[in-house]
């Protein structure tokens, strides 16, 4: 399978490009990359500027937290995506567990095709925007039936 192919299926599995029109994620394709990295190496540390969204095609990765807080990163899984939208330094470090096969979309590089294609940028505003919505409504909609059965 080509690099290019191997982009657009693990895009296509990114819950915000989920069923995103074919011509708007071939824009998201065209400057996506797929890179390789030797067991150990750091995608990132703490404290960096958080450098775009990644996608795990095969191998490992670890994120460690602060303290003993840790997360394992499985072949299919997306992870880093709040770069995308925030340039803030990473309060985590991701490290390679085993050699491993990464799609990555940078911040600038996503930046630069939401300045130029509208479209996509009008799509993916919504799709960001609805799901902000869906998950600060859960958290209020489960508060006030906690209120509703403290009153029954």
């Amino acid at each position: 399978m080509s690099d290019q192919a191997r982009v657009r299926e693990a895009l296509e599995r990114v819950p915000l490009f989920e069923r995103l029109h074919a011509d708007l994620l071939a824009r998201l394709v065209e400057v996506a990359t797929v890179t390789r990295h030797a067991a150990g190496t750091a995608l990132w540390t703490c404290g960096q500027p958080a450098p775009g969204l990644f996608f795990l095609v095969e191998g490992g990765v670890r994120i460690d937290g602060p303290g003993e807080l840790s997360c394992e990163i499985v072949a299919g899984d997306s992870f880093g995506e709040d770069a995308l939208v925030e340039d803030g330094p990473r309060t985590t470090t991701a490290l390679c567990d085993a050699d491993a096969e990464v799609v990555s979309l940078r911040r600038d590089d996503f930046e630069d095709v939401l300045f130029i294609d509208r479209d996509l940028a009008y799509e993916l505003l919504w799709r960001l925007a609805r799901g902000l919505l869906a998950r600060t409504r859960a958290p209020a909609e489960e508060r006030a039936l906690l209120e509703l059965a403290g009153r029954l």
